[in-house]
């Protein structure tokens, strides 16, 4: 009895310190209640916070960190991503990543306003998650390598959650120069994805199978060979909603995007000034299965069709979707069934500045719901400026002249 007395008395015991959260500090010079990020981790315990003062992190101990399945935060002091710097120093020679979340991690293992920085690694330079859930918030993703897959992130079997996240001239040679989806169910939402290279698929984002929930991002000036902002296959079920693609380049096929095998919903989107070398300058669609598009525009595509099938005879589907000014044609191939339909129409957007990647528009556009017979708000982004406001008449010509 004594001893079962004993065990209850150190159970009740555990419990205030199982839910009272302690702060570990860490500083850049090895100063602080941890001398590295990974001792930070270790000495935490849930719900604890490893604090990381500004300044650049480097060296063993502050990468190829493993949160060892803990759910705790790792966060910056200031709360200013960009002067918390996590610098991984990886090379071809001597490869490291960021962060590993590897051990059952869920949404309570949090990352933080971090900036991570010259990871170089196989695959998830900057971050791994492998049937994992963490929690990635107000993070930048910049200049971090992987040699096949993921230079920002590669989730395999993971439902992480990534909220207002920057990924800036990552890259990687197979799949995702930014983040690289397998099996996966991530909500990603309100991200930028900016200037990432894929050597062959997904110069942003990679998704094979299942279905992430991709919301309020920006894709603006990928490159790859195939999809430049986006490449999906395998069955990838997608929700892509109220996401903007700009001026992202795919050297074969698929300047915004590229489906093969995949059939996404696309709603309140805007593809705008995308480009590719053969086939669908905003979208190209490679197989007999397609995505479904509502209250999308796709305009002034550099090069090619708005989107391209093939074969000719693929499966798309279209409503309420503004289609206009593409250099290779607007309503041809597997859209021209859709033309004038469902509320399918064909008219300048009238955006405020295209050039500089504003895709706002005029308070007379057709793109606003009073300005159309579906009532709906057309493309990504709302009203900008007043009618006649715009900074360039759209015409095809001036685009053209944009980018030379």
């Amino acid at each position: 009895m004594r001893r079962l007395c004993c065990v209850a008395l150190l159970l009740v015991l555990a419990v205030p310190a199982a839910v009272s959260a302690r702060t570990w500090l860490v500083n850049s010079g090895g100063t602080g209640d941890a001398p590295t990020i990974q001792a930070g981790i270790d000495s935490a315990a849930a719900p604890d916070t490893v604090l990381l003062a500004d300044g650049t992190f480097s060296g063993p101990g502050n990468r190829d960190i493993d949160f060892s399945g803990k759910a705790i935060t790792v966060m910056s002091e200031s709360g200013i991503a960009s002067q918390c710097i996590v610098n991984c120093g990886g090379t071809s020679e001597e490869n490291h990543r960021g962060f590993l979340f590897e051990s059952g991690e869920t949404q309570g293992s949090h990352l933080y306003n971090l900036t991570i920085t010259g990871a170089y690694y196989s695959s998830g330079a900057a971050v791994a998650c492998y049937y994992t859930s963490p929690s990635l918030t107000n993070c930048y993703f910049t200049a971090n390598t992987a040699t096949t897959a993921g230079g920002g992130i590669d989730m395999v079997n993971s439902a992480a959650t990534i909220t207002c996240c920057f990924f800036t001239a990552n890259s990687a040679t197979a799949g995702g120069g930014a983040i690289y989806m397998e099996m996966s169910t991530p909500t990603i939402s309100g991200c930028s994805f900016s200037a990432n290279t894929c050597g062959y698929s997904g110069g942003g984002v990679y998704c094979h199978g299942e279905t992430p929930n991709i919301s309020f991002c920006m894709f603006l000036g990928n490159l790859a060979v195939r999809g430049g902002g986006m490449y999906l296959d395998g069955s990838c079920t997608a929700s892509i909603t109220n996401c903007t693609f700009w001026k992202n380049r795919a050297t074969q096929a698929g300047g915004g995007m590229e489906c093969f095998g995949a059939s996404p919903t696309i709603t309140d989107c805007a593809f705008a000034a995308d480009s590719s070398g053969f086939g669908g300058g905003a979208i190209h669609l490679g197989s007999s299965d397609g995505p479904g598009l509502s209250n999308t525009l796709i305009a002034f595509s550099r090069t090619g069709s708005a989107i391209h099938c093939d074969p000719p005879g693929g499966s798309i589907g279209l409503m309420c979707c503004n289609i206009y000014g593409n250099e290779g044609g607007d309503w041809t191939g597997c859209l021209a069934v859709h033309a004038g339909i469902n509320g399918n129409f064909s008219a300048d957007p009238l955006f405020c500045d295209m050039p500089t990647g504003d895709l706002s528009v005029e308070t007379c556009s057709p793109c606003l719901a009073g300005n159309n017979t579906c009532g709906v708000d057309i493309g990504a982004r709302m009203s900008g400026c007043s009618c006649g406001e715009a900074t360039e008449p759209a015409t095809w010509g001036r685009i053209k002249a944009m980018y030379r």
